[in-house]
């Protein structure tokens, strides 16, 4: 839905927040009490006998050896060139204001800055990463890279129109209509695709075009938002967008690639490198600076020190050229339950980002009729996010306490009817709690995360392992093991006998509450696990059938061998499946670590953050 768009909304009443009164454990460490909390939706029911399974991460063992330094990662956003800052500099002044109205400015003024690529950060955390949730499953809980993480730091829009927004009027035909002659020129000069390197060099050495400015705008979408390797007339319509001061959404197309990239890298990572080969791999990684940005945000022992900035700088200038930690042993730390994490890194700290002025010191139940009130809705409601050509699912009610709320059990993923991404959300309320506050988790959650843990520990047996995989089969599925889903995949765990899990029930009578207690909830009223939209009868599938209906059927790997090297390409419309891959789950081993189950201490947030806000 475009910006200021208002002709079409929702209900009114209808919140992305509910308030209930609960029983709470305080995400510190302490004494469970009853207490009010606000919970993101969509929620599981209390009428359902048994609670959804939590997500299960299955992890190689020595990740940091020597294998993980065979791999050759790149990343597909180069760092700027001299000639693209003097272009930046020499249209701002022109052309600034446009930049701001269609909230790209300091988007743009980021794509000056360089982050070093850090190899070792990327594949320790790639490995905690569950595709079928989309987030990094540690042993003290869940986390995940959300739309206010690409907000602040890639000051990206989270609201406007589709990156497939036709224009309307003859005026952007014609602009249309030069900028495609312009590509045919350059093709013609050079023999071969356009480049952006081309099509810099092009504008920059003849300055003053009618489309100078649309030509720039093209350009920076190829080369920092798309990150593609020609320029594209099908990317024109988006350019032609911005350059009229409209608002585009690209931050769900840019978290879409991040979340793909991250599932075809955990999943490369569960086929090791054999012991003395000279073979490697390789594996070019779309944004991985907003990776890096996002755990040097959140998790301050991993990262070096930050810049200090100007009043009205991007946020990501306080990483702009900053060194590399040497730091091997991403396991060790990230297993560590008193890891020091902050959940709410960008509540403390003004900036011009539209979100800003809506931390405040207290709490705040708004109606969604603004712009940045949009925005941090969008941000909160689970949705489907559309990349270029495929779809990733946004599940930000599994981390709600990035958003100051607090965390209950998530349903179950593939129970959720998404939605698509700009379908109407003005009238919603929404709650926004204050700046400083530190959310709790319900007591059911924290004896359903320690169910997590258990069947994590099932795992250990590394000389049967796919065995092990094998017996969470419902009956009738346990053949055909070679078409078993790669590691990494919540189908194991999905796939779990029910019969394992606490009911509803017993979780209630753990907590002290009445058989008949009951509360309003809006979630699935059956055993989320047990629900079916259609009448297949699964017991009749193989394995690799089965699979192919669970949600992650889409998650991709173009894998080909070239001389001695194993390349791992997403940069290609020619896609592989690897969901059901065997190969991939060849030689894999999982921990044998102990994983003990708390609310982690996380120390010092208050005080910490206050003192970081110019850090």
């Amino acid at each position: 839905m475009e910006a200021g768009n208002t002709s079409a909304v929702v209900a009114a009443g209808d919140a992305l927040v509910e308030q209930s009164e609960e029983v709470m454990v305080p995400t510190g460490g302490g004494n469970p009490t009853l207490g009010m909390a606000h919970l993101m939706k969509p929620l599981v029911s209390e009428d359902i006998l048994y609670y959804p399974p939590p997500p299960t991460v299955l992890i190689a063992s020595n990740p940091n050896s020597q294998n993980l330094k065979k791999w050759c990662l790149k990343g597909s956003k180069t760092s700027p060139k001299a000639r693209w800052n003097l272009w930046v500099n020499s249209l701002e002044p022109r052309y600034g204001e446009i930049w701001r109205r269609s909230g790209i400015y300091q988007a743009i003024k980021a794509s000056t800055y360089s982050v070093p690529r850090d190899k070792m950060l990327l594949l320790g955390f790639a490995e905690f990463w569950c595709c079928d949730t989309n987030t990094f499953v540690f042993p003290w809980g869940e986390v995940t890279i959300t739309l206010e993480d690409i907000l602040h730091l890639g000051s990206l829009s989270v609201i406007g129109c589709s990156i497939l927004t036709p224009f309307d009027n003859d005026e952007c035909g014609h602009v249309y209509n030069c900028l495609r002659n312009e590509i045919k020129q350059v093709k013609r000069d050079h023999g071969e695709s356009v480049t952006p390197h081309m099509w810099m060099d092009h504008f920059v050495m003849n300055p003053g075009k009618e489309v100078e400015h649309e030509a720039f705008l093209l350009c920076w979408l190829s080369k920092f938002v798309f990150l593609r390797t020609q320029i594209l007339v099908q990317d024109v319509n988006v350019a032609i967008h911005l350059s009229r001061g409209t608002r585009v959404a690209l931050a769900p197309v840019v978290l879409a690639y991040i979340y793909r990239d991250m599932s075809v890298l955990h999943n490369a990572m569960g086929k090791p490198v054999e012991s003395g080969s000279r073979i490697g791999k390789k594996f070019v990684m779309w944004h991985y600076d907003l990776v890096q940005m996002w755990v040097w945000e959140r998790f301050p022992e991993m990262r070096p020190n930050p810049k200090v900035i100007e009043r009205g700088d991007p946020r990501a200038a306080r990483w702009n050229g900053v060194p590399k930690l040497n730091l091997s042993d991403y396991r060790t730390a990230l297993n560590n339950a008193s890891i020091l994490l902050y959940w709410r890194p960008y509540s403390l700290i003004q900036s011009e980002s539209m979100l800003s002025n809506l931390y405040k010191d207290k709490e705040q139940w708004v109606v969604v009729e603004s712009d940045a009130v949009e925005a941090f809705a969008r941000c909160l409601r689970a949705s489907n996010l559309n990349g270029l050509g495929y779809t990733e699912p946004y599940f930000p009610q599994r981390v709600a306490r990035q958003f100051g709320l607090d965390q209950d059990i998530p349903l179950l993923d593939r129970n959720i009817a998404l939605g698509s991404y700009d379908r109407p959300i003005r009238g919603v309320r929404v709650y926004i709690p204050p700046r400083d506050f530190e959310s709790d988790v319900t007591a059911r959650y924290n004896s359903w995360w320690k169910g997590l843990l258990a069947v994590n520990e099932n795992y250990v047996d590394n000389s049967n392992h796919e065995q092990q995989l094998l017996a969470l089969l419902p009956c009738g599925h346990q053949s055909n093991a070679e078409s078993f889903a790669a590691p990494g995949s919540l189908s194991g765990c999905v796939m779990q006998s029910l019969e394992a899990g606490p009911s509803t029930a017993q979780l209630n009578s753990q907590l002290g509450k009445p058989d008949g207690y009951d509360k309003s909830w809006n979630g699935l009223g059956n055993d989320p696990a047990l629900s079916s939209d259609d009448d297949v009868d699964e017991d009749s599938l193989t394995i690799a059938q089965y699979l192919n209906r669970s949600r992650k059927r889409d998650v991709f790997e173009n894998a080909r061998d070239v001389g001695n090297e194993h390349v791992l390409n997403t940069g290609t419309s020619n896609l592989m499946a690897l969901a059901i891959c065997p190969d991939t789950t060849n030689g894999l081993t999982c921990t044998s670590e102990p994983l003990e189950m708390s609310v982690p201490s996380f120390k010092g947030k208050k005080s910490k953050l206050s003192s970081d806000k110019q850090a």
